[in-house]
């Protein structure tokens, strides 16, 4: 499949920062609704897992993020992300 994390252009409403808790829960819901059309990578995990993490739901981050690890386990920014937030102990 290919990438959908790098095509900014489709993705620009998404990749604005994200300053309050109700914006977090929003990108969440936009995210997850991506993974109900049947659009899987690793990427749109990871961004589930950064947004979860960042509401300090570390389980729940940890989930997403080792579904895309799943999927992408030889991705040096998952690793790196893994590394950052200790989810690839």
């Amino acid at each position: 499949k290919k990438s959908l994390f790098w095509n900014e252009k489709k993705f620009a409403p998404q990749l604005k920062i994200l300053e309050q808790p109700q914006s977090f829960q929003e990108k969440i819901k936009q995210w997850q609704e991506w993974l109900n059309k049947d659009v899987e990578s690793p990427e749109i995990y990871l961004r589930l897992s950064s947004l979860n993490y960042q509401l300090y739901q570390d389980e729940e981050a940890k989930a997403w993020w080792q579904k895309a690890q799943y999927l992408d386990t030889n991705n040096k920014i998952l690793e790196e992300v893994g590394k950052i937030i200790n989810f690839n102990n």
